[in-house]
């Protein structure tokens, strides 16, 4: 990737999914990805792997983009960018809920997004490398349409100090009662070292999306009974 009168250029990478809509001056054709600094661009909902050849400033609904050079850990070794390093394969988010797999009817369901940093190792450049993935934002999407963004992954109602079934900032209401799926994101941010040399920025974020996973949502329903001394 270079940057050229002020453009960040690079190339984007989509497995499967939507292209990202574009709401600025930027141009997208043969697998390269044109961006002006200050563009805001829009994540599509069903992306499996995206790759952004920016410095951003990170937003999960929106990022601004900033012009970037791909570092070179050494002179004359060729820059690094997202591209280079999709072979060393991410992990996969996932999340878990509170209640565990269930919920209630118009009350908060509370989501854990489950992504760490992790080291990946592969052969880079004609060398053993070495990529380390941040995760720097988080995305969930319901099949109810409702979508929770955080650069946090969320913490159990313990954790937070809460009362079950309080809204939290990666919480969700189901307004619908039966089997709903939610399907979480994460972004990543990367370094890389070669042969165990120093670590590296690699310019951009990566999106990975992870499997989706099922929640039933029930409705607490009140039942009277009679008090056992009235009886008879």
């Amino acid at each position: 990737m270079t940057t050229k009168d002020g453009v960040c250029v690079g190339a984007a990478s989509s497995t499967g999914g939507s292209e990202a809509s574009n709401d600025g001056g930027g141009t997208e054709s043969g697998g390269t990805t044109t961006r002006t600094p200050g563009e805001i661009l829009q994540f599509g909902p069903k992306e499996l792997v995206r790759t952004y050849p920016c410095i951003v400033s990170v937003n999960f609904s929106s990022y601004t983009c900033a012009p970037a050079e791909p570092a070179d850990a050494t002179p004359g070794t060729p820059a690094i960018t997202m591209t280079d390093i999709e072979r060393f394969q991410p992990a996969d988010p996932g999340a878990v809920s509170e209640p565990d797999g269930w919920g209630v009817r118009n009350m908060p369901v509370n989501f854990v997004l489950q992504a760490e940093p992790h080291v990946v190792s592969a052969e880079l450049l004609g060398q053993p490398a070495d990529v380390r993935f941040t995760p720097v934002a988080f995305r969930m999407v319901a099949s109810d349409g409702g979508v929770v963004e955080s650069t946090d992954q969320g913490a159990t109602w313990a954790e937070l100090g809460q009362d079950e079934f309080t809204v939290t900032p990666t919480s969700h209401v189901f307004t619908e009662r039966g089997t709903h799926t939610i399907t979480p994101t994460v972004l990543y941010s990367a370094e890389y070292r070669l042969a165990g040399g120093t670590w590296m920025p690699v310019p951009g974020v990566l999106g990975i999306e992870g499997a989706p996973e099922e929640i039933y949502i029930g409705v607490i329903e009140t039942v009277l009974v009679p008090n056992p001394g009235e009886r008879g």
